[in-house]
């Protein structure tokens, strides 16, 4: 493997690795909001949908990603 395939592949990894752990930081830090934070359920609620909504997406685009990932690099 040349040194342009193996650096091609580490950024893919990471990419992949990137789309996976979206939202979950997001999410676990909107559950940790104290009881006295004013709305918190609605900022609870906000950031759930925005990390489904996110993962959705990811979920319908990823099949194409590892196309393009199988068509750019060599192994």
């Amino acid at each position: 493997m040349s040194v342009f395939g193996a650096l091609s592949l580490l950024i893919v990894a990471a990419a992949l690795l990137s789309f996976l752990m979206r939202g979950g930081l997001s999410l676990a830090m909107a559950l940790s909001l104290g009881p006295r934070i004013e709305r918190r359920q609605t900022i609870q609620a906000t950031t759930y949908l925005v990390a489904m909504l996110s993962i959705a997406v990811q979920g319908l685009t990823f099949r194409r990603l590892v196309r393009w990932t199988a068509a750019h690099t060599s192994l």
